[in-house]
């Protein structure tokens, strides 16, 4: 919570000015560890991806959503990491 608060107050250009470029950039991708960190909070926490009422069982749709939506966030955050890891090795090398 206190990395999602911390975020929020420095997310706003004035914060930008006044901290630099290096420092906001650093609790900026704080973010990262917070989003690593929500996960078992959530799910130690959540009730589980099946429900169980009386003599039936259900899926839990709205954990399964979060589940898929958590793993698409971290290959999309992946992808762009090696986009860009694969765009400057070129520009290092001058292919462009």
């Amino acid at each position: 919570m206190f990395i999602f608060i911390a975020l929020a107050i420095t997310s706003a250009n004035y914060a930008l000015k006044k901290m630099g470029f290096a420092k906001w950039k650093a609790v900026q991708r704080t973010a990262y560890l917070a989003f690593v960190l929500s996960l078992p909070h959530f799910y130690g926490t959540a009730n589980g991806l099946f429900i169980r009422a009386g003599q039936k069982t259900f899926v839990n749709l709205a954990e399964i959503a979060l589940l898929l939506l958590a793993a698409m966030a971290i290959i999309l955050q992946l992808a762009g990491f090696f986009a860009r890891k694969r765009k400057n090795s070129c520009v290092d090398k001058k292919i462009v």
